[in-house]
């Protein structure tokens, strides 16, 4: 009965990742889609520097590790990305939404076998 929900919950999280992945783009959009990746990477740069001056205050927050490593991912810094995913998962293994996120960064690059 465990390997079923077990199956059933991997699943479930294969589903929530496989809906959010990134859609083809259309021709007609690239010049809305390229400005908007301008204005979405200064919004994470001042993500970024709002994270770490959070960090400067409370280091051994598993939370703000996990948003930064989430920034890092979007900015393509994905060793930065790793490393600090693993570092919340060192202050706090027991949360579960830190193992989705690295999952989640493991399949966004198509690395189904570490997902």
């Amino acid at each position: 009965m465990n390997r079923i929900a077990f199956s059933m919950m991997l699943f479930a999280i294969a589903m929530v990742f496989w809906h959010c992945a990134p859609k083809e783009n259309n021709p007609n959009t690239e010049q809305v889609i390229a400005d908007s990746t301008i204005t979405d990477s200064v919004v994470a740069d001042d993500d970024l520097l709002n994270v770490n001056l959070q960090l400067r205050q409370d280091v051994n927050n598993p939370d703000l590790y996990e948003q930064r490593a989430k920034i890092y991912f979007d900015l393509g810094d994905i060793e930065s990305a790793y490393a600090d995913i693993n570092r919340s998962l060192n202050l706090d293994s027991l949360n579960t939404n830190y193992y989705v996120t690295k999952a989640g960064f493991y399949f966004r690059q198509k690395d189904f076998l570490n997902a």
